[in-house]
């Protein structure tokens, strides 16, 4: 980071070095040389700054995101862990109600219990139910047919 720090000046100064030289093989005068390249420093530092700004902003923007990486990593072990036990909880529930059925069971396989069929709709009532009609359907294309 001391280099990007370092970066701006480093820039305008190479910039303003092949500036004076330059003008120098094209013979200028001296006072225009140092004008020029006092000029060259001062309007190459600037888009340094900006640079070496942009660079620190995405530096910072890359830690923000690893570091929500991993807080979401921690969160979702964490939930893994919750659901694994959650998991085994309802295994052990299952075994349990398995073995409560086992035992209402007569050798036979036959319980003593009657089941309650009250809450079995009949089949009528299950149909009136149902909201497609097939004969609005055709009712439709038969009207998109006589459009046309």
């Amino acid at each position: 980071m001391n280099y990007i720090k370092k970066l701006p000046f480093v820039i305008s100064l190479l910039i303003t070095i092949l500036v004076g030289i330059i003008c120098y093989t094209k013979d200028v005068d001296v006072k225009d040389i140092y004008l020029r390249m006092a000029v060259c420093l001062g309007i190459f530092i600037l888009p340094g700054i900006l640079y070496k700004k942009t660079l620190f902003q995405l530096e910072d923007e890359l830690n923000t995101k690893t570091e929500k990486d991993a807080a979401i990593k921690s969160k979702n072990r964490t939930a893994a862990q919750k659901t694994e036990s959650t998991l085994k909880s309802s295994t052990s529930e299952i075994d349990i109600s398995k073995e409560n059925i086992k035992k209402d069971f007569d050798a036979d396989g036959n319980t003593d219990e009657k089941l309650d069929l009250s809450s079995v709709e009949s089949e009528e009532e299950l149909d009136l139910q149902d909201e497609f009609s097939p004969w609005d359907l055709n009712d439709i294309i038969n009207y998109k047919v006589q459009k046309k």
